[in-house]
């Protein structure tokens, strides 16, 4: 039996906006290639208030729509929420995807509760 592995690869970009006051703006993108799977575009907005709370939307060409919610709880803990609602041929049998994240932050050491690297 023969295991024949598909290669991933990844680009993803993103800026911070600080436009003033306390309403951080953050746009991204993030390309995938699996071949011989075509080429997977997202594309990215989140507005981040007061360095603690976020919501965002994301698109992913020909694919799903997608709504994300999330909060810094402390210099150690954040919570995310997100929904994809599939806009593609899927939706006939996907009644979209709910997706729950609980990230740690292990090396804090200064704890900062909104890191300077967010995207």
């Amino acid at each position: 039996m023969s295991l024949d592995l598909q290669r991933h690869y990844f680009l993803t970009g993103s800026y911070r906006f600080a436009p003033g006051g306390r309403i951080d703006l953050i746009p991204s993108v993030m390309l995938k290639l699996a071949s011989p799977s075509p080429l997977s575009v997202d594309v990215n907005l989140r507005a981040l208030y007061d360095e603690r709370f976020w919501v965002g939307a994301s698109y992913r060409h020909n694919d799903a729509i997608v709504g994300m919610v999330g909060v810094y709880v402390s210099p150690l803990i954040d919570i995310s929420y997100s929904y994809d609602a599939t806009t593609s041929g899927l939706n006939r049998v996907s009644a979209g995807t709910h997706e729950v994240v609980v990230g740690f932050k292990l090396f804090n050491d200064r704890r900062i509760i909104c890191p300077q690297w967010v995207w």
